[in-house]
């Protein structure tokens, strides 16, 4: 037998759970509680990617990510109770994620049109992407959607956030 299959053997009998372990990252931080937008065919993939914190995939627009992501960060702060969301919020909204893009924690990713970040991206803990105003700025205009644009985030971009002291 290969030493590949006596290890595996061994890790079954040593840690009866260990593939339930294994695979905590990839189903209960992201397929989980991703299942029925998968299903919806509005998400796409080239790789699933690698979520160290829960992941949620939401809106009625569509969600494409490329190889080798990842999201969250174990050791960065806020891991507990937080979460990272793609919301790409309306019907023709669009969120593109290139190749080897890493976040922090707790992101917040929501478009209403067009959100593409490039392959290479880092992306630091609490940072809130938007191609839109949440609401207008006057009185009369705060119950509607202010202006909506782009957001086009190049390769190799490093986000970070910004503290005030």
């Amino acid at each position: 037998m290969s030493y590949n299959i006596l290890r595996k053997i061994q890790l079954l009998f040593n840690f009866p759970f260990w593939w339930i372990i294994s695979k905590k990252k990839k189903y209960f931080n992201f397929v989980f509680p991703n299942l029925r937008f998968i299903r919806s065919k509005r998400f796409n993939y080239q790789h699933l990617p690698i979520c160290n914190q829960k992941t949620l995939l939401t809106g009625k627009g569509e969600i494409s990510i490329g190889k080798n992501c990842k999201f969250g960060y174990k050791p960065g702060g806020f891991h507990r109770g937080g979460s990272i969301e793609l919301q790409a919020r309306y019907k023709n909204a669009i969120i593109n994620i290139g190749n080897n893009v890493a976040t922090n924690n707790n992101i917040f990713i929501c478009a209403a049109n067009n959100i593409e970040i490039g392959s290479n991206t880092l992306i630091g803990q609490n940072v809130t992407i938007m191609d839109f105003e949440a609401h207008g700025i006057l009185p009369h205009l705060r119950n509607k959607v202010g202006e909506i644009g782009n957001v086009i985030l190049g390769e190799n971009v490093w986000i970070g956030i910004m503290l005030q002291y």
